[in-house]
């Protein structure tokens, strides 16, 4: 059957036979159209209208963009201008550090309550160029020497320091905190409340108001040039220049599981420093049991690039004083097993609290580019985004790593397993010189409360003669039952008697034809100058 006859029958049916113009006006604006050429999506515009874009910011001499600038930052030391709480005095003889190096800032506090001990912040006041951006509540290990029934924890807002208890804290209990943490970085990009009125909060909320795709996984090389180039410029426009590996990078297990909801966030990088921070519900995540105690895997997907090489040891702080925990963290293979908490026995619904810094042993610098190199292209698009990559380029800070864990003399009585990975590094980018250690040990216990792990030589203390304490996760780890101790204290870097020392809150020696023993874990950053 013609097109001229179907035409014909189709006028005479719709009564339009006298007006063939009107019908062939309609035949034509109704008809399917051909679709245009599909473009990849990246963020939510095409790769060539975000090239233009880039392109737009980086050329418009209307709109200022400031490359980043690798000058080294001032360092800065606001501890002695902090003035605590008036039920607080100085443990150890030391004075509090708040340093300020760049965007990273280092609080180290050791104080004991003089009476009992509201929830409260710790001091009077906190000063500006150390505060966390508004909004922000960063998670601080808080360690003590107190009864198991007292749960002590802390986070870091614009007020500084805050210090909350499951109950009054006592009269003589001893509050440690060291905590590392950046004042600008990419805010976790996770709805925190019930946008789907479904009466709970999981990742359904973040999909319900940025779509279920979330961001989009870029197509390719060059797609994910262009999307790192959108990302550092957005970055640099709002002053938040440091990627949070916790948008897209890195997935919890639980796939409707987000991180805390009133707790800030985030996995940085910067050069070979990994520092993290978050909440996380792990009791309701699969657990396998192993030594008397409960093994869990937190995340399902996690980059090579923020996993180290060798095992790194944190330690966890879990919301139910019953349970203590660590983390250990490498790069494997399967990132199912990267990062796992092991606790020493079965966890409920309550959150845990990570937060620590560690260095990747495998780092290496960056080389200096000077952007007179002539690359081939193959299209104008390909000649933009490699002018692009020359405006934002940046002179690369040079860092100089070292383990010096075998210059430190330890207690033959800890080192029952010299397989364990420990690290003492010290990182010196042509500024400043700091500390970075996780060490983990296993012994068979002490009978003394105040354990000297070993010396330390003199070119690793603290200056000015301080002693600096920090978090740490003791665990009696027990072959036969899951009826294990609670065991709670910390960690102390003592310049005057150049020792290292764990203090604990109970102590016991467990006899050598035992299996069972003692597992210490403890981390911490510090500078030598």
């Amino acid at each position: 059957m013609s097109s001229v006859y179907l035409d014909e029958a189709f006028l005479d049916a719709a009564g339009l036979s006298d007006f063939p113009e009107l019908y062939t006006y309609i035949r034509e604006r109704y008809q399917q159209p051909i679709p245009p050429a599909e473009r990849k999506p990246i963020g939510e515009q095409t790769l060539q209208q975000q090239v233009k874009d880039n392109d737009d910011i980086l050329s418009n001499t209307n709109e200022v963009f400031v490359p980043p600038v690798p000058n080294a930052p001032t360092k800065i030391d606001y501890g002695p201008q902090l003035q605590r709480q008036s039920y607080l005095a100085a443990q150890f003889g030391s004075t509090p550090q708040l340093i300020v190096y760049g965007d990273r800032v280092t609080l180290s506090v050791a104080y004991e309550t003089t009476g009992l001990f509201p929830n409260g912040y710790l001091f009077k006041s906190y000063p500006e160029d150390a505060r966390p951006k508004l909004g922000d509540k960063i998670v601080a290990y808080v360690a003590s020497k107190v009864d198991n029934d007292v749960n002590m924890f802390c986070y870091i807002d614009q007020n500084g320091p805050y210090i909350t208890s499951n109950k009054q804290i006592p009269s003589d209990t001893i509050i440690i905190i060291n905590s590392t943490y950046y004042k600008k970085y990419e805010q976790l990009k996770q709805i925190t409340y019930d946008s789907n009125n479904d009466g709970k909060v999981d990742i359904m909320d973040t999909w319900n108001v940025n779509g279920k795709g979330g961001t989009y996984e870029t197509q390719s090389h060059v797609y994910g040039v262009v999307q790192k180039q959108t990302d550092l410029i957005a970055s640099q426009q709002s002053g938040d220049s440091r990627h949070n590996y916790f948008n897209g990078d890195i997935k919890l297990q639980d796939e409707l599981a987000i991180f805390k909801a009133d707790r800030a966030a985030f996995l940085i990088k910067e050069g070979p420093f990994i520092t993290y921070s978050f909440g996380a519900k792990v009791g309701t995540l699969d657990s396998v049991k192993k030594n008397g105690q409960t093994l869990y895997k937190i995340f399902s997907k996690i980059p090579s690039k923020v996993l180290p090489p060798y095992t790194k040891y944190l330690p966890v702080h879990s919301e139910n004083y019953s349970k203590s925990a660590f983390c250990a963290i490498t790069d494997v293979y399967d990132k199912t097993q990267a990062v796992q908490v092991v606790v020493n026995r079965q966890l409920d619904k309550l959150d845990c609290l990570f937060a620590g810094t560690y260095v990747l042993d495998n780092y290496e610098n960056q080389s200096q580019s000077n952007g007179a190199e002539t690359v081939e292209t193959g299209s104008f698009i390909d000649e933009v985004i490699i002018k692009h990559d020359k405006q934002l380029a940046q002179q690369q800070i040079q860092y100089t790593i070292t383990n010096r864990y075998s210059s430190i003399t330890i207690d033959p009585r800890f080192n029952l397993d010299s397989s364990i990975h420990n690290s003492f590094h010290v990182v010196d980018d042509g500024t400043c010189k700091v500390c970075v250690f996780n060490l983990f040990f296993l012994s068979k216990g002490f009978n003394e409360l105040s354990q000297v792990l070993g010396t330390i030589p003199d070119d690793l203390l603290p200056p000015n003669d301080q002693a600096i304490a920090f978090p740490a996760s003791i665990i009696y780890r027990i072959d036969s039952s899951l009826n294990v101790p609670v065991m709670n204290g910390f960690f102390i870097i003592n310049a005057t008697l150049k020792q290292f020392i764990f203090s604990l809150y109970g102590a016991g020696l467990i006899p050598s034809d035992q299996t069972n023993q003692y597992q210490y874990c403890t981390s911490g950053l510090y500078y030598l100058n």
